[in-house]
């Protein structure tokens, strides 16, 4: 379970994401996908977003936008993504990295203003949830990472927590150093906001 999972204020910010993100799945209207996951799109389009088994989300997480859906499909899903981060400590095959990699394929810097500042909010809190866990520790341990903390700390921040390596001569032994472009990423779009 995620250190969040009781927190008011991730409460709250899935309530803003279901919101922000309450786009038609396109995947019924105009779906998109190669054509070895036909099947598997079948599998998905049984089930809405609050109903799909977390096994068949983690599949199209990992798959979404290389052979599974459009920008718009990853909109749509995104708020049920963060539920199983935010709640559930994330999914069993997508990594939150994984995820922020294919923000860049979903053209991020198109999406309306408060998607992208609900999205970096999000991923925060992820990140600060990746640190906890790692750490074996809660947010009452490390009261810089409390949830009404979170909003306010710079992504740079977090990310100095989670890899203390990054940037420095070691950083090839950095927990970030095979996902460098997904952090990149991360750091670039809370500064666009």
């Amino acid at each position: 379970m995620s250190r969040y999972a009781d927190s008011a204020d991730v409460a709250a910010l899935l309530k803003d994401l279901y919101a922000a993100f309450d786009e038609p799945n396109d995947l019924f209207t105009k779906p998109r996908y190669s054509e070895d996951r036909a099947e598997f799109v079948g599998e998905v389009l049984r089930y809405d977003r609050d109903t799909i088994p977390q096994e068949v989300l983690d599949l199209l997480a990992w798959r979404l936008l290389t052979t599974v859906g459009t920008p718009q499909t990853m909109r749509h899903y995104l708020p049920r993504i963060f539920n199983e981060f935010l709640l559930n400590n994330g999914l069993d095959t997508t990594d939150w990295w994984v995820v922020a990699d294919k923000m860049r394929m979903a053209t991020f810097a198109d999406w309306r203003e408060q998607q992208r500042r609900l999205t970096v909010l999000a991923f925060k809190f992820v990140i600060a949830n990746e640190i906890l866990s790692a750490s074996e520790i809660t947010p009452a341990d490390m009261p810089e990472l409390a949830a009404e903390a979170i909003p306010g700390m710079a992504m740079v921040t977090l990310i100095g927590l989670l890899d203390p390596l990054r940037d420095t001569a070691q950083a090839e032994l950095g927990s970030t150093v095979h996902w460098r472009a997904s952090v990149d990423f991360l750091l670039e779009a809370e500064g666009t906001l």
